[in-house]
């Protein structure tokens, strides 16, 4: 059956929004219900949501809005994108590599011969970019974070933790900002110590792989687009884009829907999967008292942008196919090369090189303009690869996410809200919501799956009334 047949039948569930919370949501609730009639309505022309791709007029292809990147200890992501018929879509890379600004690169790797966490012991100890001193105060924070319970680190900031736990200024600037920065998205001020403490215990403590970096082998428009279409349409999963919802409203236990410039639809049940400062509109049109909790804590919710600077040069100027910058605005760089290649359109000659740079937390970079962006970053590229004195930019794109993530601030978990509402077949998604991850693919996925077990819970339960 499909829903813009007019057919006055509700639809069993309507899921609102098309990012990874949405599509992840959509694949569960299937899994759950293999009968039911579902639909998912994303307000765009794409899905994908954040973790997605625009058209370049000149080339028709896809560029991503940023460079996303999963890590090994994501298995949500990693079933995820299995769900979707692409175990291939993420490369998996087993190393980190760190330029510090003596042009010297050092790795950290897994030793074949130690168990997590002792494998990482070795790479650690040769690091030059770090003193000894450095070193030995750097594990000794990491092991006392690691061996703290979770509870008593909440509401409390990693800076000030740092600092009166004897790390010194260079394992600061150097391992503990690189890290969890990259990782968190936003200043080491503004970050929850129990957020700090599970990036690294997922990450570098819990298994041998956990590190490992999962770098997107493809356009993330062909992947969250493209082929999850694909994957929901073989699932019998309604996909409506240009779909805006306006507003709901509850009546005789179900749901009205307007969306902007189209018919109301009905639905039994609605998982809204969109961005928090959406869903708090859409949540405060039902008027419903019991909703007004759950959206003053999401008002609380703070946005930290992300900064994206893709460059398409006739030339190969840097040698790693992913490395991490040290002491520069730069974060770090990832080789796009190969996944450019894949499209038609593709500009590159046979020797050029496709370059995506990534700012985390780029409040202050966030305030300039596209060309003073450039203008910084192509200077610090200039340093640490001298090629790039000489290369020519064929294509360059500036893209900043304003609100990529919500800030994990201090006391962040008591104010995200769980999948669950007041309102009778009425759930909430995106990786805003309580996941036990920040704000990551990792955690909408999560999200979506979590907001799917919810409703069938719920269901469960009022059939046993």
């Amino acid at each position: 059956m499909n829903i813009t047949d007019n057919n006055p039948k509700p639809m069993d569930l309507c899921i609102i929004g098309g990012g990874l919370a949405g599509i992840s949501a959509a694949l569960e609730a299937r899994r759950l219900h293999p009968d039911w009639h579902i639909v998912l309505t994303e307000s765009r022309s794409r899905l994908g949501g954040r973790a997605g791709s625009f058209i370049d007029p000149k080339t028709k292809n896809w560029v991503d809005n940023c460079q996303h990147v999963g890590l090994g200890c994501c298995s949500a992501l990693i079933d995820f994108v299995d769900r979707l018929g692409s175990p291939d879509a993420f490369r998996r890379v087993p190393e980190l590599k760190f330029l510090g600004p003596d042009g010297r690169v050092d790795t950290i790797k897994g030793s074949a011969f130690l168990p997590a966490p002792l494998h990482l012991a070795p790479s650690f100890a040769r690091l030059r970019f770090l003193s000894n001193w450095d070193k030995f105060t750097l594990g000794f924070g990491l092991l006392k974070l690691a061996l703290t319970p979770p509870n008593w680190l909440r509401g409390k900031s990693v800076a000030k933790w740092l600092k009166s736990n004897g790390q010194t200024p260079r394992s600061i600037k150097r391992m503990w900002e690189p890290v969890l920065v990259s990782a968190l998205n936003d200043d080491l001020e503004r970050l929850d110590l129990a957020n700090a403490r599970q990036v690294f215990v997922e990450s570098f403590f819990k298994t041998r792989d956990g590190f490992h970096l999962l770098v997107p082998a493809m356009p993330l428009g062909e992947l969250f687009d493209e082929r999850a279409r694909l994957a929901l349409s073989t699932q019998q999963i309604e996909v409506i884009c240009n779909m805006n919802c306006q507003s709901i409203q509850s009546h005789e236990n179900r749901f009205h829907l307007q969306f902007r410039g189209k018919d109301n639809f009905i639905a039994k049940r609605i998982i809204i999967a969109t961005p928090w400062t959406t869903a708090s509109e859409i949540l405060k049109t039902m008027n419903e008292v019991e909703l007004n909790p759950i959206t003053e804590l999401i008002n609380q919710l703070k946005p930290s942008p992300i900064t994206g600077i893709h460059l398409q040069l006739d030339r190969r100027i840097c040698p790693h196919s992913e490395i991490a910058l040290l002491d520069t605005t730069t974060q770090w760089i990832f080789d796009h090369t190969e996944a450019d290649r894949r499209q038609a359109g593709c500009i590159l000659p046979a020797d050029g090189q496709s370059l995506h740079i990534v700012v985390s937390a780029s409040h202050e970079l966030a305030r300039k303009s596209r060309d003073e962006i450039l203008e910084v970053i192509i200077e610090e590229l200039k340093t640490a690869f001298p090629e790039m004195q000489s290369s020519t930019i064929l294509s360059s794109w500036v893209v900043t996410e304003h609100a990529a993530t919500f800030s994990p601030s201090p006391g962040i978990d008591s104010i995200r809200p769980t999948p669950s509402t007041p309102i009778k077949g009425l759930f909430l998604a995106g990786d805003w919501t309580q996941t036990g991850w920040p704000a990551t693919m990792e955690g909408a996925i999560r999200s979506g799956i979590n907001a799917a077990q919810a409703m069938t819970d719920s269901t469960i339960s009022d059939h046993k009334l």
